[in-house]
């Protein structure tokens, strides 16, 4: 719940904290964490059903272009750096 209205799965803030209903994301995989790249596409790690990494657009939708490796499956952390590089850091329980 963001200001008493829910949210599934994610929310996007604007500078002044108020949700930015233009995104609107078009999943329901559950989020671990997200970084976001200064193209406005947001990574985010995603668990249950499926496990890893995607991209989302600007305005939430799934970047189908965004093919990552299958052995990103156990990503904990991701991180996006100013020139568009991704690094993921892989955690083991």
């Amino acid at each position: 719940y963001v200001n008493g209205i829910e949210h599934r799965s994610l929310v996007r803030l604007l500078p002044d904290g108020v949700v930015d209903t233009t995104f609107s994301p078009q999943t329901s995989l559950t989020p671990f964490g997200a970084a976001l790249s200064i193209n406005d596409k947001l990574y985010v790690i995603v668990g249950i059903p499926e496990e890893g990494v995607i991209r989302l657009n600007g305005d939430g939708s799934i970047d189908s272009s965004f093919s990552p490796p299958p052995f990103l499956a156990g990503v904990r952390d991701v991180a996006v750096s100013d020139q568009g590089k991704i690094a993921c850091a892989r955690g083991y329980d």
